[in-house]
């Protein structure tokens, strides 16, 4: 065990149950030591780092944490996250969900679990890593992301992208449409998606081509629509529009 300026490195469990002693603790480091569990925190604990381990689960964290480095351990759930946590590296566990995330948080890291959703993103997110999981969709994105790294899922679009996002990696995914792409964007990858091979086929491989033609299209369908609405010898199409609507409208009014 070694203490300095309120901060302790630990190589056994042994020595971390001392730690009751160290109320004033602000610091832990308790990585790469096969640990299976850790005992209760210090309440004036600033930051945890126990990656590298062999933990299935973390003891309850003090409201005092801001920032939890837990790579690659065994974890298949989270405990409540303090209101005041700004960093979270859970990368590599066998996580299936998030607890909910608090508004303080600015970087997430969550890449190679079991996800398959994301719970609300905090208002002053600044970057986020959930690479490598089974997400099939997004939460709303903060206007406060500059960096997104989403490879390796199993997304079919992604929302509405930050005005201010500098890098956005969405590589391997199922992306049938790209949205519009910020003009603070430096880094953009996209490959080995449906959408990358649409772009370099018929497009050039120039996304903003893609775009305006999508723009074409939509303003063609838009036409097409009012003249289905207001033209007589459109009657036929009408009937089959405004009944398939009904049909819609009374299924979900018996749902509710």
């Amino acid at each position: 065990m070694n203490v300095e300026h309120k901060s302790i490195r630990c190589s056994s469990f042994y020595m971390l149950q001392q730690l009751e002693n160290y109320n004033d603790i602000q610091s832990i480091f308790c990585y790469r030591n096969q640990l299976s569990e850790l005992p209760e925190l210090p309440t004036s604990l600033k930051l945890l780092s126990c990656g590298h381990n062999n933990l299935t689960r973390l003891p309850k964290l003090p409201e005092s944490l801001e920032k939890l480095y837990c790579i690659k351990n065994l974890l298949t759930v989270l405990p409540e996250l303090p209101k005041g946590l700004k960093y979270l590296g859970c990368s590599l566990n066998k996580l299936t969900h998030l607890p909910n995330l608090p508004e303080s948080l600015e970087d997430l890291f969550c890449f190679g679990n079991q996800l398959t959703s994301l719970p609300n993103l905090p208002i002053g997110l600044k970057e986020m890593g959930c690479s490598q999981n089974k997400l099939t969709y997004l939460p709303k994105l903060p206007d406060s992301l500059k960096e997104i790294f989403i490879s390796g899922n199993q997304l079919t679009f992604i929302p509405k992208l930050p005005d201010s996002l500098v890098e956005l990696n969405c590589n391997n995914n199922n992306l049938l449409i790209l949205p519009h792409l910020p003009e603070s964007l430096i880094k953009l990858n996209y490959t080995f998606n449906p959408i990358y091979n649409y772009i370099k086929n018929n497009c050039n491989g120039e996304i903003d081509l893609h775009h305006k033609e999508n723009k074409i299209f939509a303003n063609k369908i838009g036409s097409w629509f009012l003249e289905c609405k207001y033209k007589p010898n459109y009657k036929y199409c009408r009937d089959i529009v405004n009944k398939e609507y009904d049909e819609v409208f009374r299924k979900s009014i018996e749902k509710n």
